[in-house]
């Protein structure tokens, strides 16, 4: 909160990150805009979880989620 940074997190499926969103239950969201991908990485920032979407879900240019 204090803007403190905790990790760094590299990825191939990483190209140009745009936004970072935790949710509410603690979720970290990676939002890649021209991979046209939703990641989600551990708390921790070590390791991607999953991919959550991706243009074959409709994603384009992703920039933000509420």
């Amino acid at each position: 909160m204090d803007g403190t940074l905790l990790s760094t997190f590299t990825d191939p499926d990483l190209k140009e990150p745009k936004s970072v969103h935790v949710t509410l239950s603690g979720q970290v969201l990676v939002f890649d805009f021209m991979f046209n991908t939703i990641l989600q990485i551990e708390g921790d920032g070590q390791r991607k979880q999953a991919t959550v979407a991706t243009s074959d879900n409709g994603v384009e240019y992703p920039l933000c989620l509420y």
